[in-house]
């Protein structure tokens, strides 16, 4: 199942909060969300999940009719800690505005806090939130499905690896560039170019770093993301994707990770065959050296096994 998130900027449009409703973490807007929840208890936090964000009336963080500062600054950094992308507190119900303390400690926080709307209920929140969310998921699994199956066809209908490139472009709307040095591949999409990194060539034939290992796929500068092609933990190679000014989506992310999976077993096959043709020579040469080789007819022969075109006259050197 895909995990969709949404920004708290896409609740704040979605949920019918008006522009002025941000008091808090405003620079803070990007912070994502998995779900929408609400609780008015003073330890209703112990049940929230990460990616949560939480509506309320703020009545557990009263102390003599006024707002607890202490308390409501203690309960952001929990909320902080959990994971919680945000905070929407009705005023004028309990509370009639955040001290600034309270505020200032949000933003640093990077934690956005809204005021919700006397008027609205809950429900006119969460429900259209989550409907909103449902929908970007069945959008995300029908990209996701669709990607699959153009790789499918990709691969049953035996078109070469170097149009790999021009597939994923096409998929991604960007410039795509794989480059695999011990194998010779340099190919380049037909959609436009962008601008190379020759820093990326000094990786290739390294060991790679742990956190290369465990997040093969990376932004670089200027928008560039670059999926590492690793083999026993060695830098093989690259896919190089043109400037986002975003991040990548989710069906996106498959896109390349599917594109990096038949790269994976094209290389394997050619290391195949190269270990084949290279125990083939192994094993003539040991035959030529030890006189196993009893005619012109059979040198000719097994030089032609290998690949080796023979003249008439050698000199040979062993070493």
């Amino acid at each position: 199942m895909v995990s969709v998130m949404i920004t708290v900027r896409e609740l704040i449009q979605v949920g019918g909060f008006d522009e002025s409703s941000v008091l808090a973490g405003a620079d803070s807007l990007e912070n994502e969300l998995l779900n929408v929840t609400s609780f008015d208890s003073p330890d209703g936090h112990r049940w929230l999940r990460s990616g949560e964000f939480v509506l309320t009336t703020g009545f557990p963080f009263l102390s003599q009719q006024k707002p607890c500062t202490k308390r409501l600054i203690t309960l952001i950094d929990e909320l902080v800690a959990i994971g919680t992308p945000g905070l929407a507190i009705k005023l004028g119900r309990y509370i009639e505005d955040l001290p600034e303390a309270v505020l200032s400690h949000a933003t640093k926080k990077a934690f956005p806090i809204l005021s919700f709307p006397m008027d609205k209920a809950w429900s006119d929140v969460i429900v259209p939130v989550v409907q909103y969310i449902n929908d970007k998921q069945r959008i995300e699994l029908d990209r996701t499905h669709a990607i699959y199956e153009r790789f499918h066809h990709f691969l049953t209908g035996g078109a070469p690896i170097s149009t790999l490139t021009d597939l994923l472009s096409d998929i991604l709307a960007a410039p795509v560039s794989i480059h695999v040095p011990q194998h010779r591949w340099k190919w380049d999409s037909s959609f436009g170019s962008f601008p190379r990194d020759d820093s990326l060539d000094k990786r290739y034939g390294q060991r790679a770093p742990i956190r290369l290992i465990q997040e093969p796929l990376s932004r670089q500068k200027e928008g560039i993301h670059v999926r590492w092609l690793l083999h026993d933990q060695i830098v093989q190679g690259t896919i190089i994707i043109g400037q986002r000014e975003r991040d990548l989506y989710a069906w996106e992310k498959v896109a390349i990770e599917q594109s990096a999976a038949l790269l994976s077993l094209e290389m394997q096959r050619q290391r195949a065959i190269q270990e084949t043709f290279q125990r083939f020579r192994n094993d003539f040469l040991q035959q030529l050296v030890s006189g196993q080789i009893a005619s012109h007819e059979m040198l000719m022969r097994k030089a032609d096994e290998v690949g080796w075109e023979l003249s008439d006259h050698y000199i040979a050197m062993l070493l």
